[in-house]
């Protein structure tokens, strides 16, 4: 008894010094392609934290400064190699150097760094890499300490042994990648923010006799966190998970939510783990009906808000009427009058934060669930899918547009796809804040930043 004891202890501080970990990463992502109509032929940018620092601007030629914190000031600036470099190396591998493409032809890039600290500021883990990918296969990477390529292709072999002369370019590579390493060990100590947590059940769809109970975590920062619902302190199993999704003031969130019989007696609560957490934190649900917005709830609140509207019309008509009636043109009456005059409202339009990744399909180990997520955009009215080669997918499945806790709103599009595909896939976005429709990439190559 005393050993199971002993076992259930560490295994409860093993998962929580897991989600205490703090993990911080930067990413330099470069695509170029060999037949750009609709797409740039070039496009990078700089990730950290899930945070876009800066990117490419191919009109100005020149790398621009995106979301830039105090912690990302000093961020390396200027990536390795240039545009030109990175578009010539394409088209030596598509064999059209010196004509155009009659084919597309896709090289993409991800180098950087990646660091974890245990909870006592230790560091568990800090690596870099410089890999590339060609046409949706993996390519060459990087060896720092050799100073050396890996083929990852027969492809690759050629390259290679050319890279392999270029003994001064890989020095420059392994000085840029200690650089990076260097400051990834001090990014962002100094901001962590909270989750504020709800606990909240509605109806649950389907099925009149359940509820559909939901924790949901928001604000909070860095990203890593663990989070479930228990009833009696104890883990519900078979929750259903967002999973980590960006809000756009670059904290995150996450929702997970149970199916519950609807007159239950029993008591749950949403257990929640981050780092910004001196200890681990309990939300109790009261469920006394009170949060459990059914259809009959909002169409009282709907009639209650539509009657208290027009009750205040109703006074502030008469109250104008009386003083235009009675001539009282006081300097109090004078500003009231302008301050009840209708003023056109200010356009709020903000354009969506578009991300686009794949986890492996659940139940299917040569399927790739493959999402496009466009969080922070307002006003609501969106239209995403993900495409093929810029052919729409048809049996997409859609989380629906939500909203987010600052009053944006937040879309998901998912489909399975083969594991070992060879295709283009990019997600399409319009929305009223774009003067133009968005396009964000996806190929195999990205694999690495889902998979960690």
């Amino acid at each position: 008894m005393f050993l199971c004891f002993v076992f259930i202890i560490l295994l409860f501080h093993y998962f929580l010094g897991d989600a205490l970990q703090e993990k911080h990463y930067l990413h330099f992502k470069f695509t170029a392609l060999s037949k750009a109509s609709t797409l740039p032929e070039f496009s990078a940018e700089a990730v950290a934290d899930g945070r876009q620092i800066f990117h490419y601007n191919n009109k100005e030629k020149s790398w621009v400064r995106s979301s830039l914190t105090e912690d990302d000031s000093e961020a390396p600036v200027n990536p390795p190699d240039s545009r030109g470099w990175f578009i010539y190396q394409m088209k030596t591998l598509s064999n059209c150097a010196d004509s155009e493409c009659s084919e597309l032809h896709v090289l993409q890039r991800i180098t950087g760094c990646e660091l974890e600290k245990l909870p006592d500021g230790t560091v568990k883990s800090l690596t870099v890499f410089d890999e590339y990918g060609f046409d949706g296969e993996d390519f060459i990477v990087f060896n720092s300490d050799a100073l050396q390529w890996i083929d990852k292709n027969p492809k690759a072999e050629e390259t290679k042994m050319k890279w392999d002369r270029q003994t001064e370019r890989n020095e420059f590579l392994q000085h840029y990648l200690k650089t990076c390493m260097h400051w990834i060990s001090t990014f962002n100590n100094s901001r962590k923010t909270p989750p504020d947590v709800r606990v909240f059940a509605v109806k649950a769809p389907g099925d009149q006799h359940k509820l559909l109970l939901s924790c949901l975590a928001t604000g909070f920062y860095p990203r890593d966190v663990e989070m479930y619902i228990r009833v009696y302190r104890i883990k519900i199993k078979d929750q259903t998970s967002s999973g980590i999704r960006p809000n756009a003031d670059g904290s995150f969130q996450l929702r997970s939510s149970v199916e519950i019989d609807r007159n239950h007696k029993e008591f749950y609560d949403c257990f929640v783990i981050h780092s910004s957490l001196t200890e681990p934190a309990s939300v109790e649900w009261a469920g006394n009906g009170a949060d459990c917005e059914t259809e009959s709830h909002w169409a009282l609140k709907a009639v209650l808000i539509t009657v208290s509207i027009l009750v205040l019309v109703v006074i502030c008509y008469c109250i104008s009427r009386r003083k235009r009636s009675s001539g009282q043109s006081s300097g109090y009456g004078d500003q009231t009058g302008r301050e009840m005059r209708a003023e056109p409202c200010p356009s709020h339009k903000a354009p969506p934060d578009v991300r686009v990744f794949a986890v492996k399909a659940p139940g299917d180990q040569h399927k790739l669930l493959l999402s496009c997520l466009a969080t922070g955009f307002y006003p609501r009215d969106v239209e995403m899918y993900i495409r093929v080669y810029r052919i729409k997918i048809k049996d997409q499945t859609s989380s629906g547009i939500r909203p987010n806790a600052d009053g944006s709103f937040q879309l998901r599009s998912s489909v399975e796809i083969d594991r070992n595909h060879k295709e283009f896939y990019d997600c399409f976005v319009i929305h009223s804040s774009l003067t133009e429709p968005a396009s964000v990439e996806w190929g195999k190559y990205h694999q690495k930043l889902i998979f960690d």
